[in-house]
C-alpha cells in the first residue's frame, strides 16, 4: 500500500516493486472501540489523513477476523466504499513497476487488486500472481525469482543480471 501511494503521489523512482499490493489507502488497524467508532487513515501527509477506505463489519466478517481471515472485511469495505479519493492512482507512475500477489492472501485481496491495477495502468506495470499463501512471502524462492527476473529485464546490463539467482 505505502510504496504504491508514494510512487503515485510523492516520489518518482525509475523502478518499484510492491509485494501483496493494495490499490486503496486503508483505515488504520483498529486498536480499540474509539478507533472503530472514529477511524483514521493508515497514512498522513502534513498532519492530515490521506483519504482512505473505512472498514465495514457484519457478523460473518467478525467471525472471519476471529479466525485470522481479513479478506472478507477488505472486500466488503471496497464494495461499500464511498470515498473515491482512497483509490491509489498507480497509473500516474511512469517507471517500471512489478506487482507480486499471493494466490491465497488471507489479509486482503492482493490478487484482485493487482489485477485491477494491471488493467488500469500502462505497459510499464507487470503483475504476477504467485502460487503462495499468506501476506508476507519474501522468504519464498518463487517471489525471489520473480523479483530477480524483473530486475534483470529492467536493467539488463547491471551487476545483478550477471549471474544473480534466488537460493
Amino acid at each position: 500500500e505505502l510504496v504504491l501511494l508514494l510512487i503515485s503521489e510523492y516520489i518518482h523512482p525509475r523502478t518499484a516493486i510492491a509485494c501483496v499490493p493494495s490499490c486503496y489507502v486503508w483505515q488504520g488497524i483498529p486498536e480499540g472501540l474509539k478507533s472503530i467508532l472514529f477511524p483514521k487513515s493508515s497514512w498522513t501527509f502534513g498532519g492530515q489523513d490521506i483519504p482512505f477506505v473505512k472498514f465495514r463489519y457484519n457478523r460473518k466478517i467478525i467471525a472471519d477476523i476471529q479466525h485470522k481471515e481479513y479478506s472478507s472485511c477488505h472486500m466488503k469495505s471496497i464494495q461499500r466504499n464511498k470515498n473515491k479519493e482512497a483509490l491509489i492512482k498507480v497509473e500516474r507512475f511512469k517507471g517500471n513497476l512489478l506487482l507480486l500477489s499471493a494466490q491465497t492472501d488471507h489479509y486482503w485481496p492482493s490478487q484482485w487488486m493487482g489485477d485491477l491495477m494491471g488493467k488500469k495502468a500502462a505497459a510499464n506495470v507487470s503483475h504476477r500472481t504467485l502460487n503462495l499463501a499468506g501476506h508476507c512471502f519474501l522468504q519464498y524462492e518463487e517471489s525471489s525469482r520473480e523479483i530477480i527476473a524483473f530486475l534483470n529485464k529492467t536493467y539488463p546490463h547491471s551487476v545483478l543480471s550477471q549471474g544473480a539467482s534466488a537460493k
